[in-house]
């Protein structure tokens, strides 16, 4: 046995998060952490983890192909009545 399977294990202090899951991504889940000798709740963190650094590695990648545009869902307009002739 090793030093760390004799030490109890230690309460995280990173924050938490809750999720409600289909029955059949829950048994997928299940079943991914235990072929992967993971927790649920590590594989669950893992697989966030590679979401988030896959979607910020396509971020960069796609930012330094394209000219930097302004989302279609952000319109800056000046509110009516100031000043400025039309």
């Amino acid at each position: 046995m090793t030093n760390s399977q004799l030490e109890p294990l230690m309460p995280s202090k990173l924050p938490r998060i809750a999720v409600y899951l289909p029955p059949e991504i829950k048994q997928g889940l299940e079943l991914g952490a235990k072929k992967n000798r993971r927790t649920v709740s590590n594989m669950a963190a893992w697989i966030i983890e590679q979401w988030v650094l896959d979607a910020k590695k396509y971020s960069e990648m796609s930012e330094s192909r394209e000219s930097p545009q302004e989302p279609a869902t952000k319109k800056h307009r000046k509110p009516r009545g100031t000043g400025e002739a039309r």
